[in-house]
């Protein structure tokens, strides 16, 4: 069982869109009755792209290392954000937080984009990845993909420019107190 996740689940302070949250209870119901549930990630979902700026190629890298000169790195930010990485789930604001870093510091890579379709997630972790994001030396650009809510959306403001797929942008921030 994973314990670290149930925790952030029960004890957590949450940046979330109500819908989305609301959408989680069967889950933590099954969590909180010993219930056994099968959590399958994909590791293959996520990649790192990096577009080839000369000749508008994208790229799947395993790392940012390889990517071509003039590139631009795209890291995307996608579901629900917690500050570390799940061993059944997606990975961490904490390991986003170092993709950004080693991206800002590649000399192939010109600018980087944050590929943003995410409900929120954990407050815890949100902060760091945010101030990683408004110090980035190059640019770097919110590409809203979808929902962009509550901590997705701090995370995103912190980045130069946010630019919507669509006009029909759904920016979601609840704030409590």
């Amino acid at each position: 069982m994973n314990y670290h996740l149930i925790s952030s689940i029960l004890k957590g302070v949450w940046a979330l869109d109500q819908n989305t949250a609301l959408s989680y209870a069967p889950l933590i119901n099954n969590v909180i009755g010993n219930s056994p549930i099968a959590f399958e990630f994909d590791q293959a979902n996520f990649s790192l792209h990096s577009i080839d700026r000369t000749s508008a190629v994208s790229s799947r890298h395993n790392s940012l290392s390889d990517a071509p000169q003039r590139s631009i790195a795209v890291i995307p930010l996608s579901g629900p954000l917690m500050k570390n990485d799940q061993s059944c789930g997606p990975i961490g604001m904490a390991t986003i937080g170092n993709y950004i870093k080693e991206a800002d510091s590649n000399p192939n890579i010109d600018g980087i984009i944050l590929k943003i379709d995410s409900p929120g997630g954990t407050v815890d972790g949100t902060v760091a990845l945010a101030e990683i994001v408004s110090n980035t030396s190059k640019p770097i650009i919110a590409f809203a993909d979808g929902l962009i809510a509550s901590a997705a959306l701090w995370i995103g403001a912190s980045a130069d420019e946010i630019i919507a797929a669509t006009n029909k942008l759904k920016l979601v921030l609840l704030v409590y107190s």
